[in-house]
């Protein structure tokens, strides 16, 4: 078995943000996401000094060195609604903020939808957004921009408008700005896994028309429960879904994911009873 696999699941945060350290260190993780908070509020909780401290800690003791923040589902950050695309970047940055002050290695978010506005208003919004909070933020982390499923008016449906979304960002900021490739929602884009690498090899070689195959940086490995192309984004359980265990374990040992040793966590159902066993079969892929 590889042994530096970094391998981890999307973890609570309730009680204490520091909990989310223990949780994921109970089930074996070498590596863990989370949200930055309550991900059903606006209003985000500020940080205790001493939680903060606590979850420092933790890292340290359970051998925990790399983890990753999620942005919460409300901010929409390609929104023409200019009071809730502000309010979207303010999260965003307040994200950002966390993710610094918390010490991860990155912030992973969609780039939501444009509305009916246009897929153009919405790269160039969803742009805007991304510079502004990556300026305002001190010692920045990466924003790992994650595909969308390929619902209508989404941006971000394929990683030609990752690009485009990437390429309108301030040059100032660049260096911060790379991608979180999700195995179900990309399946569901269209960049079919389940028989062959075929699908992820196409998105590898878009992307290098762009930002770049090497700005991959997180993996969210999931099935899918709707066929590629459907543009569904409904996880499923490794193995239980359309992309298929040997479609998954082909993408685990894909050698741009296993010479990069590229973190992965899973989003998979029904996770306290799941995960445990998907763990270990991510593992024994990786064998």
């Amino acid at each position: 078995m590889r042994k530096s696999l970094l391998l981890g699941v999307h973890v609570s945060i309730a009680g204490h943000i520091w909990k989310a350290v223990d949780r994921a260190a109970d089930l074996g993780c070498t590596t863990f996401q989370m949200f930055p908070s309550n991900p059903r509020s606006w209003k985000a909780k500020e940080l205790i000094d001493a939680d903060v401290a606590r979850f420092r800690e933790l890292l340290n003791e359970r051998g925990l060195s790399k983890f990753y923040i999620h942005l919460s589902y409300l901010p929409n950050i390609s929104s023409p609604d200019d009071e809730l695309w502000e309010k979207s970047i303010a999260a965003l940055a307040e994200g950002l903020r966390r993710t610094v002050l918390l010490g991860a290695a990155g912030l992973v978010t969609h780039m939501g939808s444009h509305k009916g506005a246009g897929l153009d208003f919405g790269i160039v919004r969803a742009a805007d957004a991304i510079t502004r909070a990556l300026r305002v933020t001190e010692i920045p982390r990466k924003i790992l921009m994650e595909g969308s499923a390929g619902k209508s008016n989404q941006v971000g449906t394929l990683f030609t408008e990752l690009n485009r979304v990437y390429e309108a960002v301030g040059d100032d900021v660049k260096g911060y700005v790379g991608v979180c490739y999700d195995t179900c929602h990309s399946h569901a884009m269209g960049y079919d896994i389940s028989a062959d690498t075929s699908g992820f090899n196409r998105a590898l070689a878009e992307l290098d028309e762009g930002i770049g195959r090497d700005a991959v940086g997180f993996i969210h490995l999931n099935d899918s429960a709707k066929p590629a192309g459907r543009g569904v984004d409904r996880h499923a359980n490794l193995g239980e879904g359309t992309i298929g265990a040997e479609g998954l374990k082909r993408f685990v040992n894909h050698p741009f994911v296993r010479e990069r040793n590229l973190p992965i966590c899973l989003e998979t159902p029904n996770g306290e009873t799941m995960w445990p066993k998907e763990l270990a079969m991510v593992r024994e892929w990786a064998e």
